[in-house]
């Protein structure tokens, strides 16, 4: 059984303090086709979706992710857009 924790989270050490966090059970996973772990080069690839068990308790730490109609994504180098997640914002991070 996998489970999934939503909402900000507090690492100290080796451990995580989950007292009052939303623990959802998932019941499927879906990989980007191309992510490949500890793969160098798939980087760009390390997205997944989630089905939970049960819906998630929206709030200020627990908001849905906004995706864009495809025909609005650049193609272009050099085109700005707009990008949202989380984790390392550069090597080594």
């Amino acid at each position: 059984m996998t489970w999934a924790v939503l909402g900000r989270v507090l690492k100290t050490g080796i451990s995580f303090d989950l007292k009052g966090k939303n623990l959802y059970r998932i019941l499927e996973r879906k990989n980007h086709p191309q992510y490949r772990l500890g793969r160098v080069g798939y980087e760009n690839n390390d997205i997944a979706l989630y089905k939970l068990e049960t819906a998630a308790k929206l709030g200020p730490e627990i908001r849905p992710v906004c995706l864009t109609h495809p025909s609005a994504i650049p193609t272009n180098v050099g085109t700005r857009a707009v990008v949202s997640g989380w984790g390392a914002t550069s090597a080594g991070v």
